[in-house]
């Protein structure tokens, strides 16, 4: 009885010390691949951004981007956000002139945001480039957004095997996202709320959404617009999907007929694994790493125009 009991015991604590172990390693994982929290500084007007003076001064190009939170930077660093990153190398390559940079990115815009944003807040500034970061989920309103959040969150909610204990225990943390990854529907269900934000039969703002997309290129064409078309970081095949396809071809026929630049950003990343790409493991904005190389691409394409 006692040599049963000891072995009893000897598995007990093996299986403790293992569990520990591994609770130690995952804490190491997740702090280093869950970047430290990020400040957002705003300016006067709600954009992260400085504050920039209404008149520019002369002989200065300025560019303005706009976009949702991929513009907005959203788990990134100023510095390391497309438009800034693009400022940079501009600088850098053309040392004898000026390029001013500003951000009007807001996290959660559409379409009918941007039109509303550049009208009110950017024509202002009279920028002499106007650059719009396009996603893909940019084409709905509020109240689909929010039929995603709860479908994702039932679909989540199925496999959080240790609920609670996750905010105490990053190897509960681990077990369940893994059970998330492998058996969840998730990402089906964000690959069946694009398809039918691009559906005219499904989305019933669509017809509206597409009107206000026309009226902005219109308006960013005149001033060397450029529009900067992002995946959604959903699937490794989203080029293949329906959605995508038809996205690509709306906007893209669009820049065409109104004479703006288009830019697609997913042959740009294609080489790495859209994981690669997100910001955070639980997190699918993309990182310093993407920001950097559409960065380049808007730069190679802004150099070719002065």
């Amino acid at each position: 009885m006692k040599r049963l009991l000891l072995k009893l015991a000897t598995v007990v604590i093996g299986v403790a010390v293992a569990l520990l172990l591994a609770e130690i390693v995952l804490r190491f994982y997740f702090g280093l691949s869950n970047p430290r929290p990020i400040t957002y500084l705003k300016n006067s007007h709600g954009f992260r951004d400085r504050e920039h003076a209404l008149v520019k001064e002369a002989g200065v190009l300025r560019i303005a981007f706009q976009g949702d939170s991929y513009t907005l930077g959203a788990m990134v660093e100023e510095k390391d956000r497309f438009s800034d990153r693009c400022g940079a190398l501009l600088s850098a390559r053309f040392p004898g002139r000026r390029f001013e940079v500003l951000n009007f990115g807001q996290s959660g815009a559409n379409v009918a945001n941007d039109l509303a944003c550049i009208k009110k807040n950017i024509l202002p500034y009279d920028p002499d480039i106007i650059v719009l970061g396009f996603v893909l989920n940019d084409f709905d309103f509020p109240q689909m957004e929010i039929q995603l959040f709860n479908e994702s969150q039932r679909e989540i909610a199925a496999y959080k095997w240790f609920g609670g204990l996750e905010l105490y225990s990053k190897l509960a943390l681990f077990i369940d996202n893994v059970l998330i990854n492998l058996y969840s529907d998730v990402n089906h269900v964000h690959k069946n709320f694009l398809n039918n934000i691009w559906n005219r039969e499904k989305n019933r703002f669509y017809d509206r959404l597409r009107h206000h997309f026309y009226n902005l290129v219109d308006i960013i064409a005149k001033r060397k617009g450029i529009v900067v078309f992002f995946p959604y970081f959903v699937s490794a095949n989203e080029k293949d999907l329906t959605f995508y396809k038809k996205a690509k071809h709306i906007v893209s026929t669009s820049c065409r007929v109104h004479g703006c630049q288009f830019l697609e950003v997913l042959p740009l990343l294609r080489h790495k694994p859209f994981r690669h790409w997100w910001a955070a493991p639980d997190d699918h904005h993309p990182n310093a790493e993407a920001h950097d190389i559409v960065a380049r691409a808007i730069a190679d394409i802004i150099a070719k125009s002065l």
